[in-house]
């Protein structure tokens, strides 16, 4: 009882070419989802360590402006969020070693009261410097200080 070769089913070429491209159009989807995540984990880092480095600059000035005895510099009138202005920028580098410019502006701000204290509103932009296309970060606050 033998069979012959017109029992036997393989695989024919046009088969094994079409299982080999839809093969390949999945592995290139996963590949392509996988980048795209991997741009979207970094630009979050990125936009993190921008808000960080924000706040950070924030407190620093606040500190400055509040420190009794201490020459309030830093909370100088002027300064620009969009250009390097001497005393109102700075580079820094985030944990992971990426450099971020600060910019920051200081214009006056309302009286408080008859006793002499007054705010200064502070805005503080934060980008990467280069190489990342990710927004700036800006933060604005009120700074107070005893003249």
């Amino acid at each position: 009882m033998s069979r012959g070769r017109h029992g036997e089913r393989g695989t024919s070429l046009v088969e094994l070419i079409v299982a080999i491209t839809v093969l390949m159009l999945g592995v290139v989807a996963v590949a392509t989802n996988m980048t795209s995540a991997m741009r979207r984990t970094t630009h979050s880092g990125i936009r993190g360590s921008s808000s960080e480095l924000a706040d950070a600059k924030l407190e620093e000035l606040r500190a400055a402006a509040m420190a009794q005895g201490v020459d309030p510099a830093p909370v100088a009138m002027g300064g620009s969020t969009t250009a390097d202005v001497a005393g109102h920028f700075d580079v820094v580098t985030d944990a992971q070693g990426r450099a971020f410019r600060r910019r920051w502006s200081v214009t006056s701000g309302p009286v408080v009261d008859a006793a002499g204290q007054h705010t200064r509103v502070v805005t503080v932009r934060v980008a990467p410097s280069s190489g990342y296309p990710v927004d700036a970060v800006e933060r604005t606050t009120l700074v107070a200080f005893l003249k």
